[in-house]
């Protein structure tokens, strides 16, 4: 609620002139809270003589008159419209409220740069994001301001001057770093968090990101067969660099253990069980923290055997590239073994799922092994699903064909339907 009474000051602008300052007074109270009046001058000056005190208005009906009464309804409707827009939202914002009716004593907002918006949001969240969503964020900033100097020919962007093409911009900055699908869609989503954070601290009067659309797509998951992981095995060491053997070695433990690549960096000694039945992989999940249980076969307990006296951090079992190192190794890895599907190090997670369920594993051993929670997420890998209702199909198949009745064939069944048909006609 606004209400706005102008009137003169006690006392004459200058000695000796009997012209006084014509202020308004303005009484708020929003939804919340009332605030202190607010006086404003009008930047209009009367004589005390002409001055209607019950009206707040000029006395007389003369062209001069009339312009002063008109400027004065046009200064109050600016001020309701100043008040409408703060109190929009439905917090009203009392200095942005005097910065906009240019009231004297009003606080300077302060001018905030885009590496700033960034700061004000992760400091806003807090403990809400974690280290590696902090790390996430940042990255995001780096990148959104190398696409706007490209785009910008390096001028300095403010955050109110962002405009829809600049997120378009950014979308394809990302699309030439060659990043999947869902990564581009990730920073996307974090940039408009952040301006939206700024819009709804006022930091930005408006959400420059209404009509982009961040949805993720639905990607297909890939596996390598077992022809092409043999293929990788039979690599020979002559040609690779110690590290990119290392990275062999490791993508084939991870195919047959299905340990993720945070898991398999913190691996330790401590996390091998030994017992009559063999030895397994014992672990809580970095990403999850449920616990996986990977039984270890000939392969990946022969590569543990390899690395024992290698150079590590103190219990790990291996040492293990940065994910960047790991992957760009594994491209090398991927054209000698002449293998056309793209490969990262998740791969050999599906690889193993894949491979475990066509030996005719279960499923429930296999989402223990992985470390689901639910059995759900496991049947995602490498359209295990598929897998499942082909494998039963064929076993129902099979049942039917070993039965001792005559399956007759479908042109002798319709044969004998039309002489039956005959045989009762002719009863008849």
């Amino acid at each position: 609620m606004i209400t706005i009474t102008t009137s003169l000051l006690s006392r004459p602008t200058a000695p000796g002139s009997n012209e006084i300052a014509v202020y308004a007074r303005i009484n708020l109270r929003s939804a919340t809270e009332r605030f202190k009046p607010i006086e404003i001058s009008t930047r209009l000056k009367c004589e005390k003589k002409l001055w209607d005190q019950k009206a707040g208005r000029f006395k007389g009906k003369n062209p001069k008159t009339q312009s002063y009464n008109n400027r004065l309804t046009q200064f109050e409707a600016d001020i309701i419209a100043a008040f409408n827009s703060c109190n929009g939202s439905g917090e009203f914002d009392l200095e942005d409220f005097k910065r906009i009716i240019g009231c004297k004593g009003a606080k300077a907002q302060k001018e905030f740069s885009i590496s700033e918006l960034f700061s004000e949001c992760t400091k806003k969240k807090g403990n809400e994001l974690g280290i590696k969503r902090h790390g996430r964020y940042d990255l995001v900033q780096i990148r959104f301001l190398d696409s706007l100097k490209t785009g910008n020919s390096g001028r300095n962007i403010k955050p109110q001057e962002i405009t829809r093409e600049d997120f378009l911009r950014f979308k394809n900055y990302l699309q030439a770093k060659n990043l999947s699908g869902n990564t581009i869609i990730g920073h996307l989503k974090i940039l408009k968090a952040v301006f939206r954070e700024a819009f709804n601290s006022k930091i930005i009067k408006e959400f420059p990101f209404n009509d982009c659309s961040t949805a993720y797509v639905k990607s297909q998951r890939q596996f390598l067969t077992y022809e092409e992981l043999s293929r990788i095995e039979s690599l020979p060491d002559l040609g690779l660099t110690p590290r990119q053997q290392l990275v062999r070695d490791l993508f084939i433990f991870q195919s047959y253990t299905g340990v993720a690549i945070s898991d398999l960096t913190e691996l330790q000694t401590d996390h091998l069980h030994t017992s009559l039945h063999g030895t397994m992989l014992v672990k809580n999940k970095c990403k999850t923290k449920e616990f996986f249980r990977a039984p270890l076969s000939e392969v990946p307990t022969r590569i543990i055997e390899k690395y024992k006296e290698q150079a590590k951090p103190k219990n790990r079992l291996f040492w293990v590239p940065c994910i960047k190192d790991y992957n760009r190794d594994l491209q090398i890895i991927r054209h000698l073994a002449k293998i056309e599907k793209p490969l990262i190090s998740h791969i050999a997670r599906h690889t193993m799922a894949c491979m475990y369920l066509q030996g005719g594993g279960s499923i429930y051993t296999l989402a223990s092994i992985l470390g689901h929670s639910n059995v759900r997420t496991t049947q995602i890998y490498g359209k295990l699903q598929d897998h499942g209702m082909l494998s039963e199909a064929r076993q129902v198949f099979k049942n039917l064909s070993n039965r001792d009745a005559e399956i007759i064939p479908i042109n002798r069944l319709l044969k004998g339907g039309q002489d039956g048909s005959a045989r009762q006609a002719n009863t008849r």
